[in-house]
């Protein structure tokens, strides 16, 4: 409920302190989007750090939104919906030892384009 899928970029930080970054990566390298994260996490963990405000959350508000019921009520349906289809999803995990990046190149290939061909393929296969 707190995710923005529609955003090719995410970084998500939980209440515990963990974070992870979520990206759609056709627009951008995913070398650039680790470089990203590399910098962060050692600026971060650096000996030197910026003391902490005494109310850190001093100045946030929560937005209020004006809209019409229509709109709301169009908001809550692709919620249901979001959480129908998240919910009626399945997911299974197969590892094939050679297929890495190594397995990919004594074939002359690449594993990330052969990815996005096996995700076709199997959509295509259950669909046809």
């Amino acid at each position: 409920k707190n995710r923005w899928w529609d955003k090719s970029f995410s970084l998500i930080v939980t209440n515990d302190g963990r974070a992870a970054i979520n990206f759609e990566h056709s627009w951008g390298d995913g070398v650039a989007v680790l470089r990203f994260a590399v910098d962060i996490f050692n600026e971060c963990t650096s000996s030197t750090s910026v003391p902490s405000p005494e109310n850190p959350t001093e100045g946030i508000h929560k937005l209020e939104w004006d809209m019409s019921p229509e709109t709301a009520a169009a908001i809550q349906n692709a919620r249901r919906r979001m959480e129908r289809d998240a919910a009626a999803m399945d997911l299974d995990i197969m590892v094939c030892p050679g297929m890495g990046k190594a397995g990919m190149a004594k074939i002359g290939a690449r594993a990330d384009p052969f990815m996005q061909v096996a995700i076709q393929l199997a959509y295509w296969r259950l669909h046809q």
